[in-house]
This record gives structure tokens, sequence and C-alpha cells, in this order.
């Protein structure tokens, strides 16, 4: 079965796709964007973790 690799870097993080080459374009569009949400969620939660939250006192 022949595929496609994608390797990109995303916020420093190297992330490498396999998609094979006998799906239909729409398929290999939602694979990769589910590939970026997973990626830009983390990096959301990552930002918060380093925000100090306002309010609270130590």
């Amino acid at each position: 079965m022949k595929e496609r690799i994608i390797e990109r870097t995303v916020n420093g993080i190297k992330v490498t796709s396999h998609i094979p080459e006998d799906v239909s374009e729409s398929f290999k569009r939602n694979r990769i964007n589910q590939i970026y949400d997973i990626l830009v969620a983390a990096d959301k939660r990552i930002d918060k973790a380093d925000k100090p939250e306002s309010g609270k006192t130590a």
C-alpha cells in the first residue's frame, strides 16, 4: 500500500503522519485536521499551566 508521509514541526513538536494514498482528499484533510486540533489543544493546556491564576494568594 502506498502512503504519503508528512513531517511538520508545530510548536516545537515534530509530527509525522502516514496517510494512505488510496483514500479520498477529504479523508486526508480530515486526518490532518484531527492532528492539528490535538496539537492546538495541547498547546493551550501548556499555556494555561504557565500562567499564574489571578485572585489566588500564597
